[in-house]
């Protein structure tokens, strides 16, 4: 199938792939992000890129631990991502007492 996937672009192999793996990869996403909607385009970033590899798709030999690494690894990056959203968020706002200014004001 992976081959398939490969070499033949073949549409109908690549939805069995990701219907075989999708369970392992949405779960291992869910460990760590614990949001629905990141959750799914954690998934779906890792099964595009699997689409997107074509030929080099062929050459990896062990195609779970390495969805599971790239689940991992596209999970992480998203946290981080959030994170600094958020964090430069806070920074942005600034709670003063009544007349007091804000340092960070424009």
């Amino acid at each position: 199938m992976q081959n398939r996937v490969a070499y033949a672009r073949d549409q109908a192999a690549y939805k069995k792939l990701y219907l075989y793996f999708h369970p392992s990869i949405y779960k291992l996403a869910a460990i760590i992000v614990h949001q629905k909607s990141l959750i799914e385009e954690i998934v779906s970033d890792v099964m595009i890129r699997i689409w997107t590899m074509e030929n080099r798709l062929a050459y990896i030999e062990h195609l779970k631990s390495y969805l599971l690494v790239a689940t991992r690894n596209t999970a992480l990056t998203y946290l981080k991502k959030y994170k600094e959203e958020n964090h430069l968020e806070i920074e942005e706002t600034c709670e003063t007492p009544v007349g007091a200014k804000c340092p960070i004001s424009r």
